[in-house]
């Protein structure tokens, strides 16, 4: 989720899926009936990226490690947001 002042402004659910393929990152949005899956193409030991060429945006997501936690891209056609996670511990 994304919270500005206080307020939650966006929500999403991620779940990671093994299937007999492979993996599948699930993406679903507050509100939406369905996920948009994403099919796990690369693993490394500190990232991984996932692909859906049929949805409008994002195609592309890579997430990584990073100092301070978390870095996700998500990218499609000549478009690209730069996502930092940070830690916080409760």
């Amino acid at each position: 989720c994304t919270i500005q002042k206080g307020d939650t402004v966006w929500q999403e659910a991620i779940t990671l899926k093994k299937v007999q393929q492979g993996w599948h990152f699930e993406v679903q949005g507050k509100g939406e009936s369905n996920p948009t899956i994403f099919k796990i193409k690369r693993i490394g030991d500190s990232e991984f990226s996932c692909e859906n060429q049929e949805n409008e945006f994002p195609k592309v997501i890579h997430y990584s490690a990073s100092d301070s936690g978390l870095k996700a891209v998500i990218s499609g056609g000549d478009r690209q947001v730069d996502f930092d996670f940070i830690k916080i511990d409760n």
